[in-house]
């Protein structure tokens, strides 16, 4: 994926991340602070394609701290949220799919 691409997919990752960061309540620091987490580890690096190579990383550890707030019972996702969330998961696997080590995995693991 060239550059161009990367720096474009990482903007669709923030804008996600942003639209989830507008329809969570603003009393609920919790789920806030866990976006602005992801936001941040995504965009730290200067280089575009090292955020690129974070968003897997980032999107798979907000999906497991919300499941967690979830099945806790802490915190209701709307079904705006969800979908949002659903779409991060698929484009968090299209990263993976997409970086150097997804392509060595992908090669070696048997379907």
């Amino acid at each position: 994926m060239n550059s161009q691409k990367k720096e474009a997919f990482v903007g669709k990752i923030d804008n996600l991340l942003e639209r989830l960061d507008k329809s969570t309540p603003k009393d609920d620091e919790q789920v806030k602070s866990l976006i602005q987490k992801a936001y941040n580890d995504i965009n730290r690096p200067e280089k575009v394609s090292q955020q690129f190579n974070q968003v897997q990383d980032a999107i798979s550890d907000l999906d497991v701290s919300f499941q967690r707030l979830a099945l806790s019972k802490k915190y209701h996702f709307s079904s705006e949220q969800n979908d949002v969330i659903n779409e991060l998961r698929t484009l968090s696997r299209k990263s993976l799919k997409d970086s150097f080590i997804g392509a060595i995995n992908g090669a070696v693991i048997p379907h």
